[in-house]
């Protein structure tokens, strides 16, 4: 079985974001469990068991990271609020507490394929071709075929990004 793992469950309903109470997460569970799909765990990080080809077909991994995702530790800002980063971990400079998330798209992806198992083809669609289905982007984003933006992520082995194509153009070269 494989496992993915998702920090919340947020969910579109007549063009309302809303974030499920954990009541709600329990039924969506349960409601999970009878498509396939096993949750291990409801608070803080969960981890859920994808085993129907619909589920994977429309699970998305996202990451909500602020600016400092990606770049070393240090003092950085959020708006007007100064945030510091310290192991990876960002927090208001003057209250301590959490700022967001640092987590970039590249370690969300190695993550996915290590937390699940899988090999990056199988885990690669829930962060490229499904988030481009939900924004109704998919004829443009998502994959690469003729007529589509050819933005482009080159990853070597160890799945670090080597280089970024946008629209047909380098804006990033990490193998020069």
């Amino acid at each position: 079985m494989e496992q993915i793992r998702i920090s919340d469950v947020t969910m579109k309903q007549t063009g309302k974001d809303f974030s499920l109470s954990f009541k709600e997460k329990i039924e969506l569970a349960k409601l999970l469990d009878k498509l396939g799909v096993s949750v291990i765990e409801l608070e803080g990080i969960q981890n859920i068991r994808i085993d129907s080809l619909r589920i994977k077909s429309i699970a998305t991994a996202v990451t909500d990271s602020i600016m400092a995702a990606g770049l070393p530790d240090g003092a950085y800002k959020l708006g007007v609020n100064d945030v510091v980063v310290v192991d990876g971990d960002a927090k208001l400079a003057d209250t301590g507490v959490r700022a967001g998330s640092t987590l970039t798209t590249a370690q969300a992806l190695r993550n996915l394929v290590k937390f699940t198992g899988r090999p990056v083809e199988d885990v690669l669609p829930l962060l490229t071709e499904n988030p481009a289905r939900l924004l109704r982007m998919d004829d443009c984003k998502g994959s690469l075929a003729p007529g589509k933006d050819a933005d482009v992520v080159l990853l070597a082995d160890d799945l670090s990004v080597r280089a970024t194509i946008v629209r047909g153009d380098v804006v990033y070269d990490g193998m020069a």
